[in-house]
């Protein structure tokens, strides 16, 4: 049996690090519990979570400065990945590309 659809709400904004995401995270989490007073916690490994028996359930990621926020009913999870290699990596790999694909990497 297939699970059901749910609607997820995606929202991105400048990832300004680790700790200082919980203001934008905590601004766009209050448009959905504008009447719960927002308590982020965040687990050992650093995950920001709330109280689990609210109907709102989101996960974040970050990459490249970017951070990506998806809100749902439901639990859910995401990831975020850079569509570009480090500088270092791109240019390791010019010996196993073909010359034509080689000017495409500066």
């Amino acid at each position: 049996m297939m699970p059901r659809p749910i609607t997820v709400d995606l929202w991105t904004f400048p990832h300004p690090g680790t700790r200082r995401c919980d203001l934008p995270l905590a601004a766009i989490l209050a448009r959905y519990l504008p009447s719960h007073p927002l308590d982020i916690r965040r687990s050992p490994a650093g995950k920001p979570h709330i109280d689990p028996r609210l109907a709102c359930h989101f996960n974040i990621a970050h990459a490249n400065g970017l951070s990506l926020l998806a809100v749902a009913s439901r639990p859910l999870g995401i990831d975020l990945e850079s569509r570009t290699a480090p500088p270092s990596t791109a240019h390791g790999l010019l010996r196993y590309l073909p010359p034509r694909d080689r000017r495409h990497i500066q």
